[in-house]
């Protein structure tokens, strides 16, 4: 027998009940995840799981934001369903208010690494199709690298918006050089991009509050 998901709905009421439910603990890879009967004001109720049985997410009294999943049987001849609550973290967070940990500056230098090496690849087939000559593409990823980590790590703290700003910028311009280098059949334009990217930087980063 097998269960699905037939629908997952974000929603919002005050928690008026909230009591250990042992029968209701599962065994994850992770550890034990700890079983919560939950209802709320509007009459919701589910099955809730913590990764601590003495602090779960919904307090009796607080208007909470969660996750309303619906599971039912995948077998015709079986008709129960199964309400699970999943709590909403400030941010990101699902499931026992999960909240995504930032990534380190190591751990984002290895993803611009990769971005880099991709762009260099396609940039790079784009100029053999149409026989231009390549530059030294070695020396490029590191240029391009280098202009990634100067906008996205700065005293070895990660602001990942940033991040997501530097990746956008870097695809764009070399995507803008790549066409230009085809347009004058030269490789030029691929050789200092750190202009453009500093302009198109600058202008997809986003708005503070």
């Amino acid at each position: 027998m097998g269960v699905k998901t037939e629908s997952k709905v974000e929603k919002k009421s005050k928690c008026v009940k909230c009591d250990r439910s042992e029968r209701d603990d599962y065994q994850s890879a992770h550890g034990t995840l700890f079983g919560f009967l939950v209802e709320f004001e509007n009459g919701d109720k589910g099955i809730y799981k913590a990764k601590d049985p003495n602090n779960p997410k919904f307090k009796i009294g607080e208007e909470c934001d969660y996750i309303l999943e619906k599971i039912v049987s995948d077998d015709p001849s079986k008709t129960w369903v199964i309400y699970n609550i999943k709590s909403v973290g400030k941010k990101d967070g699902f499931g026992g208010g999960y909240t995504k940990k930032k990534k380190t500056p190591e751990e984002q230098t290895s993803i611009f690494k990769q971005i880099v090496l991709t762009l260099s690849i396609e940039a790079e087939r784009e100029l053999l199709k149409a026989k231009i000559e390549s530059p030294n593409f070695i020396e490029l990823r590191k240029s391009w690298l280098v202009l990634l980590i100067k906008k996205s790590i700065i005293n070895n703290t990660t602001d990942e918006t940033l991040g997501i700003t530097s990746s956008s910028a870097i695809k764009i311009t070399v995507g803008y050089a790549v066409n230009e280098c085809l347009t004058s059949n030269t490789n030029t334009p691929l050789v200092d991009i750190s202009q453009r990217f500093e302009q198109i930087f600058n202008y997809i980063l986003p708005k503070q509050n």
